[in-house]
């Protein structure tokens, strides 16, 4: 796992974007806390808040497949660079500067799961 974290995670947007697939399967409310707390459009969030799911969900996925003009450029790059809370990098255990022997790490994750 952590060979796959320090080669991916950094760059998970140059590879994937989320869709309406992904954000169907969200709560409304994270929905809309992706919206306001994430990437600072609680406007935005307050006007889809009377929305039906089904809307919100058709929303996220035009604002993320197309990032809008209407946008700030500091929404512009929330939207670009967000990704799932699970899905963001993070150091690995024992890792202060981030630069881990990811090996030892995969290594012993194996014994642990044999």
């Amino acid at each position: 796992r952590g060979v796959v974290e320090q080669e991916v995670l950094p760059n998970l947007r140059d590879l994937w974007t989320p869709d309406e697939a992904f954000f169907g399967r969200l709560t409304k409310p994270a929905l809309l806390a992706i919206l306001k707390d994430d990437l600072s459009m609680g406007d935005h969030a307050e006007e889809m808040g009377k929305s039906k799911k089904s809307e919100l969900v058709i929303y996220m996925g035009k604002l993320f497949a197309a990032l809008r003009a209407t946008l700030t450029e500091d929404q512009r790059s929330r939207v670009d660079a967000w990704c799932p809370s699970a899905m963001q990098a993070r150091p690995m255990q024992g890792d202060v500067d981030g630069d881990a022997d990811a090996t030892a790490d995969v290594g012993g994750e194996l014994q642990d799961a044999a």
